[in-house]
C-alpha cells in the first residue's frame, strides 16, 4: 500500500511539473502574440494616419506569417487537468474558435493586397490613357479612378485594423486567465505595459527628414 502511494504521488507530482511546463509555454507564445498583434496593429495605424507612408503590396507579410504561426502553436498545445479552471477554459475557447477567429483576420490582408493591386491597374491605366490622349492630340477628359482606388486602400485598412483591436482583447483575455492561475508568477499588466510602451515606428525611424535632423551639415 506504502508502495502504491509513493507510485501515485510521483505520478501526480510529475503531472504537476508538465502542466506546470505547458501553462508557462503558453504564457511565452501568448506574451508574443499579443506583442505582435499590437505591432502589426499600430503599423496599421502609421500607414493609415501618415500621408508620407505610401503602401505597397505584401507590406504585413513578415508579421501575418509570426501570428499564424504562433497562434497555430497555441492551438496545437494540449492542456488539460482533472478539474476545470479559467485557464483551462480560456485555452478550450481559443481552440474553439478564437483561434478561428485570429487567423481569418491575417486572411483579411489578402483584400489589402487586392485592393493595392487594383489602384496599381487604374495607375497604369490612366498613364497608358494620358499618352494616348497626347499621341492624338485629344482634349476630351479621361475618366480618373485613382483617387476612389486609393481611398478604398485606407477604407480597407480600417476594417482590418478594427479586426485587429478584436484579436488583441481575445489574447489579453487569454493572458489575463494564465495570470489569474499563477499571480504570484504572472504580472500580465506589467509586460503588457512593457510592450506597448516599447512600439517602435518602423516609417518613422529612417526617414529623409529624421536623418537629416539627427545629421546636421
Amino acid at each position: 500500500m506504502t508502495g502504491l502511494m509513493a507510485v501515485l504521488l510521483e505520478k501526480l507530482y510529475s503531472y504537476y511539473l508538465n502542466k506546470k511546463a505547458v501553462r508557462t509555454f503558453l504564457w511565452l507564445r501568448a506574451r508574443l502574440l499579443y506583442g505582435m498583434i499590437y505591432t502589426l496593429s499600430r503599423n496599421v495605424e502609421q500607414v493609415i494616419i501618415n500621408p508620407a507612408v505610401s503602401p505597397f503590396n505584401n507590406m504585413f507579410g513578415d508579421l501575418i506569417r509570426i501570428i499564424n504561426n504562433i497562434s497555430l502553436e497555441i492551438y496545437n498545445t494540449d492542456y488539460s487537468l482533472f478539474w476545470p479552471n479559467e485557464l483551462l477554459k480560456a485555452h478550450k475557447g481559443f481552440q474553439i474558435h478564437d483561434y478561428m477567429k485570429i487567423k481569418l483576420s491575417m486572411d483579411g490582408f489578402i483584400i489589402y493586397d487586392l485592393a493595392i493591386s487594383e489602384f496599381s491597374l487604374d495607375e497604369n491605366q490612366y498613364k497608358m490613357n494620358l499618352l494616348e490622349q497626347h499621341r492624338n492630340q485629344m482634349v476630351s477628359s479621361i475618366p480618373d479612378m485613382r483617387s476612389e482606388r486609393h481611398r478604398k486602400i485606407y477604407d480597407v485598412l480600417k476594417v482590418l485594423n478594427k479586426f485587429l483591436y478584436t484579436d488583441l482583447r481575445i489574447v489579453d483575455s487569454y493572458l489575463e486567465a494564465i495570470q489569474n492561475d499563477e499571480p504570484t508568477v504572472f504580472d500580465w499588466n506589467l509586460e503588457k505595459q512593457k510592450i506597448e510602451q516599447g512600439y517602435i515606428n518602423p516609417y518613422n525611424v529612417n526617414t529623409v527628414d529624421n536623418f537629416l535632423a539627427k545629421n546636421p551639415l
